[in-house]
């Protein structure tokens, strides 16, 4: 026999602070420092009808002069809004229907360094399915990262200098991200949790502690942009060779990287292995690199010296693409030794304006 409970407790409540099933509650700070108006900004988009409402402050536009009042319905038909969020209070900002939601974004195109004063616990957008793009960038959410594995319609995560923590795996199935941002966080776990996620442009871990190999991005091949320093990610780069899609490996500082570095994709302009946590030689296969862009390097990159030879003569064969060059693409800062076969690549590629440094000739 079924059974329910019956109760006789008042059909309302006047408090605020309850939670409301399906509500989402941003907690919004007086910024004191502020320095950008942009800075207390909200992007929304919905696919059905959603109403925002504002109590401590009031919404506004982008001088924060204007008191606008404290709601703003948004529908479908009006695509991502942009709303503002007046600096005269705390403020406590609900969305009455997180589950129509397809977009939150506090950061607006040009503004990623701008700090917010948005408190957020993650668990908040925990059923937020048809959310597609959500970057909480630059604010102050906390929780754990495993929240996000129901989010399988995101295309874009950017929860970088935030206080989210927990296991990478937890994006392992949101195989239709392009953009997943998780720098200076305390995201920890194995990389191979990204290794299905094939349709990534933009793959941004520096400053986490991931680990495992590197290899696990090989198969990203659509990727253009890809950060791992400062984590303890290890392994071979010729687990690189199929990133032709990047143009600047400059963010693997700090990394155990080894193996042959002329695997390194014809187009990449420059790599970085600064701050290097082993002290391994990289090699370079004769003819492994030749005719392809210059590859500028940050180190010392170490190589025994008939890789360094075969480095320096492959580079004469490469294209200095000087006239746009940023200072550290013109640097091959290496250490090592030399022999007199790689006089003439020396020669070459010091006419092309490069400079080269850590090399010893031998004898």
């Amino acid at each position: 026999m079924n059974k329910c409970f019956i109760t006789k407790l008042p059909s309302s409540v006047d408090n605020d602070n309850l939670p409301v099933l399906g509500q989402l509650r941003i907690n919004w700070l007086k910024q004191s420092d502020l320095t950008d108006n942009d800075a207390r900004a909200i992007g929304l988009a919905t696919n059905d009808s959603i109403t925002v409402k504002v109590s401590g402050a009031h919404l506004t536009d982008s001088t924060l002069a204007s008191n606008l009042g404290n709601t703003k319905t948004i529908t479908s038909a009006d695509g991502l809004v942009w709303l503002y969020v007046s600096n005269d209070a705390d403020a406590t900002l609900t969305i009455d229907n997180k589950y129509a939601l397809t977009q939150l974004n506090f950061v607006k195109p040009g503004k990623d360094n701008l700090k917010r004063s948005v408190y957020l616990d993650i668990e908040e957008i925990k059923y937020c399915t048809a959310l597609t793009y959500l970057n909480l960038n630059k604010t102050n959410v906390s929780g754990d990262i495993s929240v996000v594995s129901q989010l399988t319609a995101l295309t874009y995560l950017g929860l970088s200098y935030t206080n989210v923590s927990g296991d990478i795996s937890a994006v392992s199935n949101l195989t239709k991200l392009s953009s997943l941002i998780l720098t200076n966080t305390q995201v920890s776990g194995d990389i191979s949790a990204v290794s299905n996620l094939t349709n990534l442009t933009d793959l941004i871990l520096s400053n986490t502690q991931v680990s495992g190999d590197i290899s696990a991005v090989s198969k990203l091949v659509n990727l253009v942009n890809l950060r791992l320093s400062g984590t303890k990610i290890s392994g071979m780069v010729d687990n690189l060779a199929g990133l032709t899609k990047i143009n600047y490996m400059d963010q693997l500082y700090g990394m155990s990287l080894t193996g042959d570095m002329s695997k390194i994709p014809a187009n990449v302009r420059a790599i970085s292995q600064e701050g290097r946590m082993i002290n391994t030689n990289f090699t370079w296969t004769a003819k492994g690199r030749q005719n392809a862009t210059l590859l500028a390097m940050m180190g010392p990159v170490p190589f025994d010296t008939v890789s360094m030879d075969n480095m320096l003569i492959d580079q004469a064969t490469c294209t200095f693409k000087g006239s746009d060059a940023l200072p550290w693409t013109k640097i091959v800062s290496v250490s090592g030794i030399r022999t007199s076969a790689s006089d003439a690549a020396v020669a070459a590629i010091q006419n092309m304006g490069v400079t080269i440094g850590g090399v010893t000739k031998e004898g």
